[in-house]
């Protein structure tokens, strides 16, 4: 707050009793904070505007939520696949031994 803004504060000496010309006053002053405040509020519009723009390829705790889920949906159908995989070969040299086994001994 500047000085000019501190001594349009209500309680002024001035304007005690002053009638209109005290109340046309703080009455201007009060409009030239509004049109200060007014402009301060578009460039703070304009701000947040450019702050959302960039805000759209920021993940949120959402996504990343969803992506470790994903991720972990992904690791466990590896796991299951790379399990059949190995059942499948184990499975495969094991017939293998026992077919040769029956060879010889047959």
């Amino acid at each position: 707050m500047n000085n000019e803004d501190a001594s349009a504060g209500p309680n002024r000496q001035s304007d005690r009793g002053a009638g209109e010309g005290g109340l046309s006053h703080r009455l201007t002053g009060v409009e030239t904070r509004v049109a200060g405040l007014e402009t301060r509020v578009a460039g703070v519009d304009a701000r947040l505007a450019r702050v959302e723009a960039k805000m759209e390829f920021v993940a949120t705790r959402e996504d990343i939520a969803n992506v470790g889920r994903e991720l972990a949906t992904l690791i466990a159908n590896k796991e299951t696949s790379m399990q059949r995989w190995l059942l499948g070969i184990t499975s495969a040299a094991l017939a293998s031994v026992v077919i040769a086994l029956l060879r010889t001994f047959a």
